[in-house]
């Protein structure tokens, strides 16, 4: 019976759609976003200029690797 059950489960996770990766510029927008309440302003702008310069370097070179990854890979965020 457990292997009956661990073959629909498995065969049910086939049929799920891959997790997507987000835009890069929205996952940084939203790391702002969640961080400006709990930060000081001064930290905040710095982190903001940090975040500028990561979105011309290795934001996207980093957000190629992952969205290739989600192509190879059945759960890319777990691998």
């Amino acid at each position: 019976m457990y292997q009956q059950i661990r073959k629909i489960f498995s065969l049910s996770l086939q049929q799920l759609p891959k997790v997507p990766v987000p835009p890069l510029e929205q996952t940084m927008s939203e790391y702002l976003r969640a961080l400006k309440p709990i930060v000081a302003a001064h930290q905040y702008e710095r982190t903001k200029n940090i975040v500028k310069q990561f979105s011309v370097s290795p934001g996207p070179k980093l957000h190629q690797y992952l969205s290739d990854k989600r192509e190879a890979e059945d759960n890319w965020v777990s691998s």
